[in-house]
């Protein structure tokens, strides 16, 4: 699984982390490519306190990609989650 690089490294990041520190959640949004070159959303969402978790994972379009992601950061907001400083961006290594 290869990180996003290059053509789509200026809008989408590879990497968020999320956290709402009242309700102890979290919620990461990771941004890839498979061995076929086809771009994949994988995010994952849970407690801080048990590591349970659940997994869901998006196949999209180059062109779903921007619209979706910008979408989940809106709704993170908004449900009181704020962005970790462990999140990285596709230039960051």
């Amino acid at each position: 699984m290869d990180c996003l690089k290059a053509d789509l490294s200026s809008q989408i990041p590879s990497h968020l982390l999320w956290v709402n520190q009242a309700k102890r959640r979290y919620y990461r949004l990771r941004c890839c490519r498979d061995l076929f070159g086809e771009i994949y959303l994988v995010r994952t969402w849970g407690s801080l306190d048990t590591g349970r978790s659940n997994v869901k994972i998006h196949y999209l379009a180059p062109s779903e990609l921007a619209p979706l992601v910008k979408s989940i950061v809106k709704r993170r907001e908004n449900r009181g989650y704020r962005l970790s400083r462990e999140s990285r961006f596709s230039w960051e290594t």
